[in-house]
């Protein structure tokens, strides 16, 4: 499933790395329930922004899968 969204609020949540804010600004306008990333250094290690977890591949296919 997929939806369009036009981020309202910003976000300075990864300092190293300041455009990842940019997919924790569309995932929190989407209310979206999971982030699934494979970016180990930065939005991985996070695990959790507000009501999104953040996961790699694997992990958000073994959750759909149980």
């Amino acid at each position: 499933h997929a939806m369009m969204v036009s981020p309202e609020k910003t976000v300075r949540v990864i300092k190293a790395d300041p455009s990842d804010n940019s997919i924790l600004e569309a995932a929190e306008a989407a209310h979206a329930d999971y982030i699934v990333s494979g970016d180990k250094k930065h939005l991985l290690s996070i695990k959790k922004f507000r009501r999104t977890k953040i996961v790699t591949p694997a992990e958000f296919l073994k959750k759909q899968w149980k």
